[in-house]
């Protein structure tokens, strides 16, 4: 369209050929202003994406403590000191001896009392834990943690986990003893019983 301009003298011609340029300029003009303000601008969201993966520690126990007094720490027929005990094992996948942290470990009864109970009559008790890759039955041993029934397991109650994994018949590394200190306060013959459970977490 410009090479007609300059190929021609008609002044009209010449006039309609700069209009057309005019309004071309002008309309370009206006297609450069009104298209990036035309146009939605572009707005971004993200978001996350989590996994955790849970520790998974296990605690498998032995089995039962069954008491009478035989099982007194003073002397076959004594009514203080009534001592017993089970093993339990504490485990965590991947774990292996000195690189898996430590774990805590608290009770709670069924009676929530701390006390071994039949029909209205109770006899107070204690627990006491040790954790170790040799467990033995050693009441005394320097290193048996106290356990109170309820308390918060916060406390200075961790121990290292050495088992990769804890099932039926893996290896001990705990032991937990109950001690009746006086059970002549017994009223009635027969039973008297309590339900623990102990609870472990990673610390």
């Amino acid at each position: 369209m410009l090479y007609l301009v300059r190929k021609r003298s008609n002044n009209h011609v010449n006039g309609e050929i700069k209009m057309r340029k005019n309004k071309l300029v002008i309309a370009m003009a206006v297609t450069t202003l009104l298209g990036p303000a035309g146009a939605m601008a572009a707005k971004e969201g993200s978001f996350d994406i989590n996994y955790n993966v849970e520790d998974q520690i296990t605690i498998d126990i032995t089995g039962d403590i069954n008491l009478s007094n035989s099982d007194s720490a003073d002397g076959a027929g004594a009514t203080t000191n009534i001592r017993g005990s089970t093993t339990f094992c504490v485990g965590m996948a991947g774990a292996s001896a000195g690189t898996a942290g430590t774990y805590t470990l608290a009770a709670s009864s069924s009676n929530n009392s701390g006390n071994l109970v039949n029909g209205i009559n109770t006899l107070p008790y204690t627990l006491k834990y040790l954790a170790s890759s040799l467990p033995v039955d050693d009441y005394g041993n320097a290193n048996a943690k106290d356990i109170v029934l309820g308390e918060d397991p916060s406390r200075d109650n961790s121990t290292e986990i050495a088992l990769a994994s804890c099932t039926p018949g893996s290896t001990r590394n705990g032991r937990i003893w109950v001690n009746i200190a006086d059970a002549a306060g017994a009223e009635n013959t027969g039973q008297y019983t309590d339900t623990v459970t102990l609870t472990v977490a990673v610390q």
